[in-house]
């Protein structure tokens, strides 16, 4: 089973705990610096767990190290508060696409972090992927 350790990096730790969760058949434990270990990711792997992800914690419950069993998400969607870091929302749309039956998630109460939902829908949309972002 591999280690990865991404250090300092919070964006690193969100992105590549979606990534990892959808490598079929492979084992890792995504860790980092001592900081990064006292930092939350239990809204993200809730997430990832709702559409059928393999994701366990090797420490504190709600925080790295975490060990991810790649896994075929086939669950389409997802319920996630909005106001919430938009990594966590940048990290389930990125998979999205990857995901046999796509991906739509539901975001809950106020949406804090618009431009940066619009960012990741713009890099999406510019490779080709569809994409959209609907506000109730």
């Amino acid at each position: 089973m591999a280690s990865i350790d991404i250090g300092h990096a919070g964006t690193a730790m969100r992105f590549l705990t979606s990534y990892f969760s959808i490598q079929e058949g492979r084992e890792v434990v995504l860790t980092g610096s001592e900081r990064m270990q006292n930092r939350p990711i239990e809204i993200l792997v809730n997430a990832l767990k709702k559409l059928g992800a393999q994701i366990s914690y090797e420490k504190k419950i709600g925080y790295p190290p975490i060990k991810i069993n790649g896994t075929q998400l086939t669950k389409n969607k997802v319920q996630i508060h909005g106001n919430v870091s938009s990594q966590y929302i940048s990290s389930l749309m990125l998979i999205a696409s990857s995901l046999p039956n796509g991906l739509e998630i539901e975001l809950l109460d106020n949406i804090t972090s618009v431009p940066y939902i619009n960012m990741t829908l713009s890099l999406l949309q510019e490779i080709g992927i569809e994409a959209s972002f609907c506000r109730k």
